[in-house]
């Protein structure tokens, strides 16, 4: 019976877990899991094209494209204890995201359209965490935030950004 249950949990560590031999840790590979969620949310996984009704307890991996539609809503806790949500008809990914450790990582965060919050609990490293919003991309520490984009009927790209807390460096790429 140990033998199996060792077994089994080897064969788990290595779906959503990997072995940082240096650090004697084991490191999760996804980003995050669904800890709250109404209405119809759904996640586009890139690599297989195959898409995933999400619910509580659902894991999101790095390729992941996660979209809201109207009327419901997303909250994620990352892996770094960083709260994530997302609001109605609202469209997201992650450009990168390495995880070594709470406050050693590496996270680009792309809202493509409509609403979204992070809390970031963890203080972050100088160039770590990036948020974009729209056409507004944002080097975050420690810091809670707020974004929306959209487009207007005309076809303006509007994007705007809401510092709670922290700080944070704002670019405008063109």
């Amino acid at each position: 019976l140990i033998f199996f249950l060792g077994f089994g949990s080897r064969v788990f560590a290595q779906k959503e877990f990997e072995f940082d031999p240096v650090a004697s840790k084991v490191i999760p590979k996804y980003l995050g899991e669904v800890i709250l969620v109404k209405g119809v949310v759904t996640s586009k996984r890139k690599a297989g094209d195959k898409t995933v009704k999400l619910k509580l307890g659902t894991k999101i991996w790095p390729a992941d494209l996660v979209e809201t539609k109207k009327k419901s809503f997303l909250k994620i806790m990352m892996v770094d204890d960083t709260f994530l949500t997302l609001g109605p008809k609202s469209k997201m990914d992650f450009t990168k995201f390495k995880f070594k450790s709470k406050t050693d990582r590496i996270m680009d965060v792309n809202l493509l359209r409509g609403k979204m919050r992070i809390h970031f609990r963890k203080r972050a490293k100088e160039g770590d965490i990036r948020v974009r919003v729209g056409e507004v991309a944002m080097g975050v520490r420690g810091t809670e935030i707020m974004g929306n984009a959209f487009m207007t009927k005309n076809g303006t790209k509007v994007s705007q950004v809401a510092l709670l807390s922290g700080s944070v460096l704002a670019e405008f790429p063109n």
